[in-house]
């Protein structure tokens, strides 16, 4: 079967073809499409095709969900499987869709394995978890069953592909609204696209977006909101979309560098994650301390964002207002981290 570049952009081809492909013919259209731009339009087929195969399950309880693109190859800490963690010990409901490592060192699931939890588990008994703890990490299994060779040659080459734009979008189960770390300037515009064909399919009812820069090198980005460098919170819901601009010299927080964040293997960041919420940063003059005081306020920065998943973003158009937000949930989150609290709830969950 000889098929064109734009014959593979079909989800059933593309799929039904994958066996016959060489691993160079896939190659080259992976990074062929990715380079010219992978566009709202051309991913809602694969999106509706897995779907379709592996239908999101429905729960009785409302539930957010956060999520990067990665592809940032920064290799930062495992800052939003962590954030997951404090803010369901704050009180969000979170199923959280995750995998493992594919461009970075270290991914969700490799870092829950090493804090002592099973991701071996089927869906149903992380959902049981989920009602027990409110909190519940979810592997989707069309990661497993359709994306596997293309996840392997993203981590073969270290490349991008249109599943880093996809699977944020792929939660086995339908969540009320989600936040998704973009890691790409130019991945933001077809993010937006998706989430808004996601809430006009009544798929989720709200999203923020999260991206940051090096002013000085726009090429160094992030897929989470950073104490180091500016980030732009893009929220989406059925009134439309706006975006807030921080820079975290705005907000109290000392400047840094990417070093600062930079995470490890698996059983090193599970290790550094509780030395975070154990408070174990020198107050004061910390500045031997300095990376872990960068980590510590850029897991404040996102535990905080995902708490404004559960209010209303009309109150959040005005910037002073959700500063206002912002600033307290992040002081409030410091407390009960200082106060032993998310410890606790972390404790009793991975026990």
């Amino acid at each position: 079967m000889n098929l064109e570049f734009n014959d593979l952009k079909n989800p059933e081809l593309f799929f039904n073809s994958l066996d016959s492909l060489s691993e160079m013919e896939l190659c080259n259209f992976l990074f062929e499409w990715h380079r010219e731009g992978e566009k709202a339009d051309e991913l809602i087929p694969f999106i509706e095709f897995f779907r379709a195969k592996s239908p999101p399950q429905q729960l009785n309880r409302e539930a957010f969900d956060c999520a990067g693109t990665g592809g940032d190859k920064s290799d930062t800490f495992n800052f939003s499987t962590s954030a997951a963690f404090i803010a369901a010990a704050m009180g969000l409901s979170l199923v959280k869709n995750g995998g493992r490592a594919g461009s970075s060192k270290t991914g969700s699931v490799d870092f829950l394995e090493c804090l002592g939890l099973d991701m071996s588990l089927d869906i149903e008994t992380n959902i049981r978890n989920f009602y027990d703890y409110g909190l519940a990490f979810l592997s989707s299994p069309i990661t497993a069953n359709y994306l596997k060779q293309v996840k392997a040659i993203a981590r073969n080459h270290k490349r991008s592909t249109f599943a880093n734009l996809i699977a944020p979008f792929l939660s086995p189960v339908e969540v009320h609204g989600q936040l998704i770390g973009v890691a790409k300037r130019s991945w933001i515009n077809t993010c937006i696209e998706l989430a808004k064909y996601f809430i006009e399919k009544g798929y989720r009812q709200k999203f923020i977006l999260v991206h940051s820069e090096n002013p000085a090198d726009p090429s160094k980005v992030l897929d989470e909101a950073s104490s180091i460098w500016p980030f732009k919170i893009i929220f989406i819901d059925a009134n439309g979309v706006f975006d807030h601009q921080f820079l975290p010299t705005g907000l109290g927080l000392r400047s840094g560098e990417i070093a600062d964040l930079r995470g490890a293997n698996a059983e090193e960041n599970a290790k550094l994650f509780w030395d975070l919420i154990e408070a174990k940063i020198p107050q004061g003059d910390y500045t031997e301390w300095s990376g872990m005081q960068s980590k510590f306020d850029t897991l404040l920065l996102n535990s905080a964002l995902l708490m404004a998943l559960r209010e209303d973003f009309s109150g959040f158009k005005r910037f002073p207002n959700f500063l206002t937000f912002y600033e307290l949930e992040i002081a409030k989150i410091k407390e009960k981290i200082l106060d032993k609290t998310v410890l606790s709830f972390v404790k009793e969950y991975c026990n």
